[in-house]
């Protein structure tokens, strides 16, 4: 049995869906028992509904250290998928003592079973970036976290439990680091990340961002997941990226196969900023959580790019060309959209 933590999430989900597809029994970790009403959803989109029943779902905590060692009790690998994913400042600390201290609690978990296999999922957020200077520059396995205004908390935050498993590794744990670019596929549209930027380009968002960065399929992930697993990889790191693309290139995409308007408007950074006070200050007054802030301000208007060449040649794996990928995933939503009466 292969345990997966993060499970109601759009990575987790898939995780489950693809080692259950390979012939492994699951036991499948998740916190609000709401969500596992989009994880049926997603099975549904691959016609796998079935195999929700055949999942042992698991509720906890991870930040309880007894809850961390009961979901691995009796498997022989984790999947550890469960982070906070904020971008808001007022969720510093919620980041902060929560991404770190529950991938501590799974690691020393982990140490106390023999020959037990972890795959961590963290982030490219957590490779670092700096303001200056990265023209041209191609962050890899080998990029070293600096310290710098352009990283995000929730960078930080995976950084710190990225090292939790290194820590783990030097005390003899058999893991492996993922640092996937920024996750493409279906569901869980209202709950931001890729998934919301579908639902807002279907909304008819007239404005996109000149930046630009990497971008991987969920069901690449997964696959690529599954391989690390079954290979038994473990002691370094892998970056996971299809294709580098701006986000103007990735919104009119997305707007094409959902035929809809493309965005037409170039976002001024003056424009962000007095829309991010406004929100900012809505959200104080009790209003809802603000959707720009200080750090997805900043990485509208930034080029990033990173290079998977490593798990590719290890692995020979090839990625799945990114158009195709939203065009499937841009389906679902329309979909949704005529099951619920919109369409």
């Amino acid at each position: 049995m292969i345990a997966v933590s993060g499970a109601s999430g759009l990575v987790g989900s898939h995780v489950v869906l693809r080692l259950l597809q390979s012939g492994h029994s699951v036991r499948a970790q998740y916190r609000n028992p709401g969500h596992l009403n989009e994880v049926q959803r997603v099975f549904g989109y691959y016609g796998r509904e079935g195999d929700f029943d055949r999942v042992e779902w698991f509720q906890a905590d991870l930040l309880d250290p007894t809850a961390a060692e009961a979901l691995i009790e009796g498997t022989r690998g984790l999947v550890h998928c469960a982070a906070v994913v904020s971008f808001h400042a007022r969720d510093r600390a919620l980041l902060l003592n929560t991404n770190p201290v529950q991938t501590r609690n799974v690691v020393n978990a982990a140490l106390e079973i023999p020959d037990f296999h972890l795959v961590h999922l963290s982030s490219v957020a957590a490779l670092g970036r700096s303001e200056h200077g990265e023209a041209g520059v191609v962050l890899d396995e080998k990029a070293e976290w600096k310290d710098d205004v352009a990283n995000s908390t929730y960078g930080l935050s995976k950084f710190l439990a990225e090292n939790e498993v290194w820590r783990g590794m030097e005390e003899g744990l058999r893991a492996c680091i993922l640092n996937p670019g920024i996750v493409v596929g279906p569901g869980f549209w209202n709950r931001g990340g890729s998934s919301g930027l579908f639902g807002l380009v279907h909304r008819g968002f007239p404005y996109y961002s000149p930046g630009a960065t990497g971008f991987v399929d969920v069901n690449d992930l997964a696959r690529a997941i599954e391989l690390v697993i079954d290979k038994g990889e473990h002691g370094r790191r892998f970056v996971l990226v299809n294709d580098h693309w701006p986000y103007k290139q990735l919104m009119d995409t997305m707007a094409r196969h959902l035929q809809v308007a493309p965005p037409r408007k170039q976002a001024q950074a003056w424009q962000v900023h007095l829309v991010r006070l406004a929100q900012a200050a809505r959200e104080r007054l009790g209003g809802p959580k603000a959707s720009i802030t200080r750090e997805t301000a900043a990485s509208a208007f930034r080029t990033t790019q990173y290079s998977a060449r490593l798990f590719s040649e290890a692995f020979q794996f090839s990625f799945r060309p990114l158009e195709a990928c939203i065009a499937e995933y841009a389906g679902y939503l329309l979909k949704d959209e005529i099951t619920k009466g919109n369409l």
